[in-house]
């Protein structure tokens, strides 16, 4: 499921000499347009030959502009019983298109988009398809059948000048169509792997927050936008001074400053190098080498080189920064890989896959627009600068998904803090509460939570926190209440889409000031080892006890508890509350 996030511009109109002083230059019109399921079937068109565009009218044409894109969910599993687990992560893919579509016209999108499309239908991955199960093959040929299709129908609506609106309802089409063949790849997908996943999501907003301020000093430092230094000192503010973001931060300020520390580069490097190679799950080479053994090294190589085809595309300031041009990091990333998922390669293996690396072609460096605009405002929320929630409606206008990147505002200054649950589970609570409901249904259904949230026991202890988190508390309370005292009865579609994406970022603003439920310091679930819970849980909600290998047979119960408790931060009661006098008692009614 997609939204695309756009503008409608509109072209000018030729005035007389009395008004033409009057008239403004363009109109703007915001819009959203949600994504469909796989199976809707778009409303018939004639779509023949000898059709020609309908020129008879010279009145210049609005067009679209493409500001984001949010991509939610995952198309369909070429297996039964299993989603199977990707060499290269989903994201990465979902980013891949979100980079090429992004900050251009509906037109310029889509001119580079068919390149992409026409890159992956020719993908060296093809070679291994003989080694799927027959019943993968199929959906295999089904889903390239699909694409070739949607992609002429949209040639053939350009070529007869169909309506803008209706060639973006095509693309998204186009963009499901083209993950679906993606997901369906000899090697892309293996019925096997990590269930419990690689933290793929922290690393990827990681990855996402570099692009980001990487493209902007781009632009910067081209002196083509010399207001933009205020912006990114602004956005730089809300950047953390630890870890990570920290090491992000100094990069930013001594580039504006131009006074690089190269030992700090190196260390930022580093991370990245890890980060990007964290999307990648090395043990699924040998899971889908075993139906072919003689074929192994081959595999190993085609399913890197697909990696680098993608992050390169997908991530292209953070390959060109790691050096994965280049063989020597091409290895340092795999040993990364390797000890991440705990393989060892027998020395014979090892020796043929680091010379086959060597002696291959290189890798070219990734391209990145003269424009510098590959990134979007998702890119930095991703990251962790502020909250975003994008609700997906499928084709029978119910809630297919809801994205939420980020996180809300901090009740602390100087850092985000520690939750005591995992934010991830917050966040899967309010999707799981939504999905499957009609707007107005998940309107009332949250409105409902809210109020029963502002109801918590927890703000007994409001007397315990600081004064800046009882301001934030207070402050997110009155303003959670006037939303709720909101009528939507009269809302058309779209926005009550836009106030339920408002409405759950009152509600977790709220939840994450509460006491306790965030606190200034403690030893926290998050980073990979949240993420790796998570994915187990949220795997285990899909497909049942069928995820569990042998030795979680034997003690399914114990293990579904050993992930629950991942989510939990029992360290977090140890620093609360802070040392600080009582604080005067707050009365929430």
């Amino acid at each position: 499921m997609t939204k695309f996030i756009f503008d409608v511009i509109e072209p000018e109109e030729e005035s007389s000499e009395e008004n033409a002083e009057e008239e403004d230059e363009e109109a703007f019109e915001e819009n959203a347009v949600e994504m469909t399921d796989l199976n809707e079937e778009p409303e018939e068109m004639d779509l023949s030959k000898g059709e020609e565009i309908n020129e008879s009218s010279d009145a210049p044409q609005s067009y679209i502009w493409i500001n984001d894109v949010v991509i939610g969910g995952r198309t369909e599993s070429p297996f039964t019983g299993t989603m199977g687990a990707h060499s290269t992560a989903w994201v990465a893919h979902i980013d891949r298109v979100r980079r090429v579509l992004v900050n251009r016209t509906l037109d310029d999108a889509l001119e580079n988009f068919m390149e992409v499309i026409a890159e992956e239908l020719e993908s060296p991955l093809r070679q291994f398809s003989k080694m799927l199960e027959t019943k993968h093959l199929l959906r295999l040929l089904d889903a390239e059948k699909r694409l070739m299709l949607t992609r002429q129908i949209i040639r053939g609506l350009r070529k007869n000048g169909s309506p803008q609106q209706t060639i973006l309802q095509w693309l998204k089409i186009l963009v499901n169509d083209y993950l679906t063949y993606v997901n369906f790849l000899p090697l892309s997908t293996v019925a096997g792997g990590d269930p419990s996943g690689h933290g793929e999501g922290v690393s990827r907003g990681q990855i996402n927050l570099f692009e980001y301020f990487s493209a902007r000093l781009a632009e910067h430092e081209s002196g083509n936008n010399p207001e933009l230094l205020t912006d990114i000192q602004e956005e730089r503010k809300e950047l953390s001074s630890k870890n990570f973001e920290g090491a992000l931060k100094n990069m930013v300020t001594a580039r504006i400053k131009k006074n690089v520390n190269e030992k700090q580069l190196n260390n930022l490097r580093a991370v990245v190098l890890d980060n990007l190679w964290t999307l990648f799950a090395i043990e699924t080479l040998d899971i889908f080498a075993r139906k072919d053994p003689p074929k192994r090294l081959t595999v190993w190589i085609e399913g890197i080189n697909n990696f680098l085809r993608t992050i390169r595309n997908a991530y292209p300031y953070s390959f060109n920064f790691a050096g994965l041009s280049q063989p020597k990091n091409q290895i340092a990333g795999i040993k990364l890989a390797l000890k991440n998922a705990n393989i060892s390669l027998n020395s014979s293996f090892g020796e043929a896959l680091t010379k086959a690396i060597r002696e291959g072609s290189e890798q070219e460096q990734a391209q990145t627009r003269d424009s510098y605009d590959e990134v979007a405002r998702s890119d930095l929320i991703q990251g962790g600068s502020g909250f975003q929630a994008t609700v997906l409606l499928d084709e029978e206008g119910l809630i297919g998904d809801i994205q939420m990147q980020g996180r809300t505002p901090s009740p602390f200054s100087g850092t985000m803090g520690a939750h005591s649950t995992a934010w991830a589970a917050h966040l899967d609570a309010v999707r799981n509460k939504l999905i499957h409901l009609t707007l107005p249904q998940a309107i009332n259904l949250l409105a409902l939570e809210s109020g029963k949230l502002m109801k918590d026991r927890s703000l007994t202890l409001a007397g315990l926190v600081s004064e800046k988190q009882q301001y934030s508390l207070i402050w997110s309370y009155n303003y959670l209440q006037e939303q709720l005292s909101t009528s939507t009865d009269e809302m058309q579609l779209e926005e009550q889409a836009s106030f339920l994406e408002g409405l759950i970022a009152d509600y977790l603003t709220f939840l994450n000031f509460l006491p306790l439920s965030t606190v200034e310091t403690g030893s926290v679930p998050g980073g990979r080892s949240e993420g790796r819970h998570r994915q187990f849980l949220l795997n285990y909600e899909e497909n049942g006890p069928s995820i569990f290998n042998s030795e979680q047979q034997k003690n399914p119960q114990g293990t579904l508890k050993h992930h629950l408790l991942g989510l939990y931060d029992p360290g977090a009661q140890n620093a609360f509350p802070p040392q600080i006098d009582w604080r005067e008692e707050t009365d929430f009614n």
